[in-house]
């Protein structure tokens, strides 16, 4: 299996609602948070200043207007240790020490805040962003649902549970959420680009164009200038659609698109794996291999395209470049499972029974439902392909049991 690259959903932070929850206590900081906090208890530890509350924020907010957020979270922290039982103060804490990505001090004021109100949908909506970015998601997922029951009216909510679910490959339950998402307000650009990655990721093609369209439409109507982060974006859909596309088999429509985009910055390095990914989805597995190079030369780095790469060639026919480059994948970014699935097809298919089940056994150990069936497609595919040989049974086997185990259903 390959992994799409054109994707809006996996390369942001896990929800819009951390982001502006993080944004607005900390735009609160630097001007009157103050004004928003309970009366503080008596001080329990002083300290080595006589600073009051009031100042303490005032030094933390300067220090955020000054970019210098570790300082600023040092203020905070010493604050929220003088003036303890502040909800604000704990939430502003919280919200830097995770933009700052020190997690267990987030966790620990998110706590506070939980423990001083704990009916706050804020609160849980935080510590799941927090879970999420430990990629935590069990307990990610958790807390969203318990900020949800809170506070059912919020679409932001929905976001945030969607971005955790499709993070944690759970595609389906992401498509319920960003829906729910859109039934509050329909005129959301990015829950649009969200829903479609993620029935592009559940193999839902049509939807999947269907909602970078609407996305696009939004974006286009702030008319956005030549290369700032709205127009970057109208970009990055450009090229998800174009690989929906080529997923119902629309190569010209897909090329067409994906080749305007090369045009504009022929030295992009996801513009040219995109064209990789659709001229390997359309079987040019030869030009995919080149192009994916070609990337690769420009961003040496990026773990998706080397097992992206890994996979176009296995479809060559080259088992033991498949394996190098999965395994440089690996190397960048461990937690790649689809990578770890290619390589036990790789391994499956040259007939290593030993090396491909453990490698599907590691695979599965860090996947979810939506890896294990499109691990267990390429199986079937293979078969078909080159025989049903005694490991790819084993595999097929394997597979069906983890699947079936995992969506809770009889073997």
């Amino acid at each position: 299996m390959r992994r799409v690259l054109a994707s809006w959903s996996a390369i942001i932070c896990v929800g819009a609602f951390v982001a502006l929850f993080t944004s607005s206590y900390a735009a609160a900081a630097q001007s009157n948070l103050t004004t928003a906090i309970l009366a503080p208890k008596p001080p329990v530890q002083p300290g080595p200043t006589n600073l009051s509350l009031k100042q303490m924020i005032e030094q933390g907010s300067q220090l955020l207007q000054q970019h210098k957020p570790l300082q600023a979270e040092t203020v905070f922290y010493d604050a929220s240790l003088r003036y303890p039982n502040n909800y604000p103060l704990e939430m502003t804490l919280a919200s830097i020490a995770l933009e700052n990505g020190h997690y267990p001090r987030a966790l620990e004021a998110t706590d506070s805040a939980l423990n001083i109100n704990e009916q706050s949908e804020a609160a849980y909506g935080l510590r799941a962003g927090i879970y999420a970015e430990m990629k935590d998601y069990k307990r990610a997922y958790r807390d969203i649902e318990t900020a949800i029951s809170l506070a059912p009216n919020v679409p932001e909510l929905y976001k945030q549970a969607g971005d955790i679910a499709f993070n944690s490959s759970h595609f389906h339950e992401a498509i319920k959420n960003y829906t729910l998402a859109l039934g509050f307000d329909p005129f959301q650009p990015e829950v649009h680009l969200a829903l479609g990655d993620a029935y592009e990721q559940a193999d839902m093609h049509a939807q999947a164009v269907n909602e970078y369209s609407s996305g696009i439409y939004l974006l286009k109507q702030d008319k956005p200038a030549p290369a700032s982060p709205t127009a970057k974006l109208l970009q990055q859909t450009e090229l998800s659609r174009a690989v929906s596309l080529a997923g119902l088999k629309d190569y010209n429509s897909a090329l067409a698109i994906a080749d305007k985009q090369l045009e504009l910055a022929p030295k992009s390095e996801t513009i040219i794996s995109t064209v990789a990914q659709i001229k390997d989805m359309a079987g040019d597995h030869s030009a995919a291999v080149q192009l994916y190079l070609k990337a690769l030369a420009l961003k040496p780095k990026d773990a998706i395209v080397w097992g992206n790469l890994g996979w176009a060639q296995y479809e060559e026919g080259l088992y033991k470049e498949a394996l190098g480059s999965s395994n440089r994948a690996l190397l960048i970014d461990g937690s790649l499972s689809y990578v770890q699935y290619n390589k036990g097809l790789v391994y499956a298919v040259q007939g290593d029974g030993r090396d491909a089940l453990e490698t599907y056994k590691l695979a599965i150990a860090h996947s979810g439902p939506s890896d294990i069936e499109s691990g267990l497609h390429d199986v079937r595919k293979a078969i078909l392909k080159h025989g049903s040989s005694p490991v790819l049974k084993q595999a097929l086997q394997l597979l069906s049991t983890a699947r079936n185990k995992a969506l809770g259903l009889p073997n």
